[in-house]
């Protein structure tokens, strides 16, 4: 397998043919791209396999940065491999660590199998067409598991028996294919060399290989005929790195508005969970034309998720706002307006005033969202909100009242300016909230209603619901 790279590259303007260099990747998708090609190999650590908290939040993966790995026991149980990186600069060099694996097991055996994930850690960054050499053997129950060296024709007379194994042995079929990338380096290398395929293979089971073994060229063969065109777009997608990208760039641009919308969500919340912000961008730019009946709330799920993924996992808050910058207004007016909320849980108050200034309907939640900035005694964001714009109706008094505080007086004046009318409201809050408010904040406002902000109109207006609600009261006297 080729080496994971660090840096981004693009077609050179002047000679598309030639690739120029485009800045660092993130360190969260390389840490993502390692995990994916160790868990396709069965070498992903069976405890955890974590990224250092340093390194999240989209911060860049340092350039010519060398990386190596210790393995050892750990104070508590376990065995551990460390991933570091090495970073130079222009006085020395220092050393961060990157990320750490464990497993709970601790034989010499555990230990063999921790350094050999250490080594294909190393042999993902430094190496280039070199595969691992080394495959693990179970024997019988209650044995210790068996570490070998395979020379080559021993390492082509198992890979044979895995090929055929894997048409029988349905239930062990990932089992099996991890063996095969371990054993051969790649499952579709080896069809290619042997000029057939294994028995009972179809297109889509094909293209899938290929993907996880990131073999373009057998991919663009077997996409094609695929028969579950959507089950190769969903693998594509939350395959890590640039070849993940290709692939599901080439799907999108044969689609045709073709992909069902919850099948493009959830493709697009794969991209979102590898933290690749490129591949989430894309597919959000291709979207009108790959799917079918697009529902315009797509755009605001697909940052609902970058929220929810990344502040249980990586806290990457600059996916969600790539994301919500590369939407449009109508996208984002078109969104489930609970982002809001969410939003102001994490605390990420650029992307409130992005999404209020884009137009989104915060009607629904004005209250809930003033009442919680209340309880925080952050009138201060009340009134930056409601001077961005925010969308309510004038019939909402909750909103109103939520307002209502020393501090937040300027936002409360605001509304009334905007057309909501103040005597309707107390005549709502004396049903609902009645003496809640305290009276000088309520006597400021009503001065301001009266000079400030009632027109002829307000009081004409007044007076015919006045003459109306006196003369249903004669008729039902009568």
């Amino acid at each position: 397998m080729k080496r994971i790279e660090t840096a981004r590259w693009i077609p050179s303007p002047n000679q598309p043919s030639r690739l120029e260099y485009d800045g660092q990747r993130t360190a969260q998708e390389i840490f993502e791209e390692l995990s994916y090609r160790l868990a396709n190999t069965g070498y992903l650590p069976d405890d955890y396999f974590l990224l250092s908290s340093e390194w999240q939040d989209g911060k860049e993966f340092p350039k010519d940065a060398d990386i190596f790995c210790t393995t050892d026991y750990g104070a508590s149980e376990g065995i551990y491999t460390d991933v570091y990186l090495r970073i130079y600069d222009e006085s020395n060099g220092t050393t961060k660590k990157f990320a750490t694996g464990k497993t709970l097991g601790e034989t010499e055996s555990n230990l063999d199998r921790m350094n050999l994930i250490a080594s294909a850690i190393t042999k993902a960054f430094h190496s280039d067409g070199v595969h691992a050499r080394y495959i693990r053997l179970g024997e019988a129950e209650k044995s210790e598991s068996l570490i070998m060296h395979l020379s080559e024709g021993e390492r082509l007379i198992v890979t044979d028996s895995l090929i055929e194994m894997r048409t029988q042995l349905q239930d062990k079929t990932m089992e099996v294919e991890n063996l095969l990338r371990r054993v051969s380096g790649s499952i579709t290398e080896y069809i290619n060399m042997i000029g057939e395929r294994p028995l009972r293979i179809s297109d889509t089971d094909l293209a899938i290989l290929a993907i996880q073994d990131g073999n373009l060229a057998v991919f663009r063969e077997a996409f094609p005929k695929a028969e579950e065109q959507e089950a190769v777009l969903l693998h594509a997608a939350s395959r890590p790195g640039r070849i993940g990208t290709q692939m599901t760039l080439e799907i999108l641009q044969k689609a045709q508005n073709s992909i069902p919308n919850d099948i493009y969500l959830s493709a697009c919340k794969k991209a979102v969970s590898i933290g690749d912000s490129d591949r989430a961008v894309l597919m959000m730019r291709k979207a009108d034309s790959s799917v079918k009946d697009l529902d315009m709330g797509l755009f605001g799920e697909i940052i609902r998720c970058s929220f929810e993924h990344h502040s249980e996992n990586s806290r990457n808050r600059r996916m969600a706002h790539i994301l919500v910058q590369e939407c449009t207004p109508k996208q984002i007016q078109a969104a489930d307006p609970a982002l809001l909320l969410i939003a102001q849980q994490r605390e990420d108050w650029q992307i409130i005033f992005q999404l209020i200034e884009q137009g989104i309907d915060t009607n629904r939640y004005a209250a809930e969202f003033f009442g919680q900035l209340s309880r925080q005694r952050n009138a201060w964001m009340i009134n930056s909100c409601v001077n961005r714009g925010m969308k309510i109706h004038n019939d909402n008094f909750a909103a109103l009242h939520a307002c209502i505080l020393p501090d937040g007086m300027d936002a409360a004046k605001r509304l009334l300016e905007q057309g909501m009318n103040f005597d309707r409201y107390l005549e709502w809050s004396e049903k609902n909230h009645s003496g809640e408010k305290e009276e000088n904040l309520i006597n400021i406002l009503k001065e301001y209603w009266e000079n400030a902000v009632k027109t002829p109109a307000d009081y004409v207006k007044d007076k015919v619901e006045q003459i109306k609600e006196m003369g249903m009261a004669q008729e039902l006297n009568m």
